[in-house]
């Protein structure tokens, strides 16, 4: 029965990653910050906006489809990472982050612009070609 579960378990997980793969998946263009992995924070190549989320957040998920839509629209111009500060917590205290969600803008001059709490599309796309400026 064990043998059979772990069978399945396996086939489910291979069918998830396939599906997600192909369709793009949930965060398409966004990068999700993996552990360990760093973003350039000082002087990136290219105008970077980071989302510091959390899953247990009801803001955060509401903000989650704007910001994954304004990665499609702005991909080529920017580079967009969200950060779970609960798999990140160094990072998270590094930069002082109290509330979420938080918005990071940092531009390539490596000077650096906060957003704090849910924006609506509007704003945050506002907040994107100011920045593109």
């Amino acid at each position: 029965m064990m043998k059979t579960l772990k069978k399945i378990c396996v086939v489910m997980a291979l069918f998830v990653a396939v599906m997600m793969a192909s369709c793009g998946g949930a965060n398409a263009g966004v990068k999700v910050l993996a552990p360990g992995e760093k973003i350039e924070m000082t002087k990136p190549e290219k105008l970077t906006i980071i989302d510091f989320n959390a899953t247990w957040c009801g803001p955060c998920r509401a903000f989650a489809p704007t910001f994954e839509a304004a990665a499609e629209k702005y991909g080529a111009k920017v580079d967009f990472y969200s950060v779970d500060v609960d798999q990140h917590q160094a990072l998270a205290r590094e930069l002082n982050i109290r509330s979420i969600p938080a918005i990071l803008f940092i531009h390539p001059d490596g000077t650096r612009d906060w957003s704090i709490g849910l924006m609506t599309a509007e704003e945050f796309d506002q907040r994107i070609q100011d920045a593109l400026e």
